[in-house]
């Protein structure tokens, strides 16, 4: 844990984004960490965190602060926009949907994307699912995101 396994990118402001199809057959949008938010309905200014493809499964790895673990699965229980359909995590076996229990209720992930303001000002667009990668796949966001929270 801890190690940074930055394969994605040369530049983290440089977007390379495309839609991929996972080994089951489901497109999956991926982008870079910090990149320009471009997908769906999103917030003007914000930046991708969090959007992980099974293409590019090289990304930061480590353990989050279980503080800041807590309030994205807050988040992930009121999305800021919700999806059709849903996407399942590219890293776990097919057919497996990614779930978290927040409290008593147990949330299926994959359908809605979450939107965190820095105390800077910044605004990140992630999908839900990236609590399933941050619990189960040790996923680590970048710096900025970890640093400035306002919930």
């Amino acid at each position: 844990m801890g190690t940074a396994h930055a394969k994605i990118g040369t530049s983290p402001l440089v977007g390379i984004d495309h839609f991929e199809t996972a080994k089951v057959g489901v497109t999956l949008a991926y982008y870079r960490d910090m990149s320009a938010y471009r997908y769906g309905n999103g917030v003007p200014n914000a930046v991708n965190i969090g959007w992980l493809g099974w293409r590019n499964p090289f990304f930061r790895r480590g353990q989050m602060p279980e503080e800041l673990v807590e309030k994205l699965k807050r988040l992930a229980l009121n999305p800021e926009w919700k999806t059709r359909g849903y996407h399942r995590c590219p890293f776990c076996p097919p057919g497996k949907r990614a779930t978290i229990r927040v409290g008593a209720k147990v949330l299926i992930l994959g359908s809605a994307e979450i939107v965190v303001e820095s105390d800077l000002g910044k605004v990140y667009d992630s999908p839900d699912l990236i609590v399933h990668y941050v619990e189960k796949h040790s996923y680590l966001p970048p710096p900025p995101f970890l640093r400035h929270w306002v919930l």
